[in-house]
């Protein structure tokens, strides 16, 4: 969604490090705390092929939308994925949308 948009350049479904240089170059910034609509990065968690890091969408309300691992689909959830209390690392925000 988006690249269809022209918010994001590229597809990296396997490389958190390209995305996070995409979505800089692209315009986004860093912020401190996170709001409806910010792309988050989570630290890393153990996943069968391997420790990751794990983006989503800040959905307000400390609630996040994310691809769930195991149902292969979007799910909402709390912002620290329930149990695992994962920290969010980065929160990306797009100023100027309508560019």
């Amino acid at each position: 969604m988006l690249v269809i948009f022209k918010k994001l350049n590229g597809i990296f479904r396997y490389c958190l490090g390209s995305t996070v240089k995409d979505l800089q170059a692209s315009g986004w910034t860093d912020e401190d705390q996170a709001q409806a609509g910010d792309i988050l990065v989570w630290e890393a968690l153990q996943f069968k092929d391997g420790l990751k890091e794990h983006t989503g969408f800040s959905v307000g309300n400390s609630q996040a939308v994310s691809t769930s691992e195991n149902a292969k689909v979007s799910v909402e959830h709390d912002g620290h994925f329930g149990e695992t209390n994962c920290k969010v690392i980065n929160s990306y925000r797009m100023a100027n949308w309508d560019d």
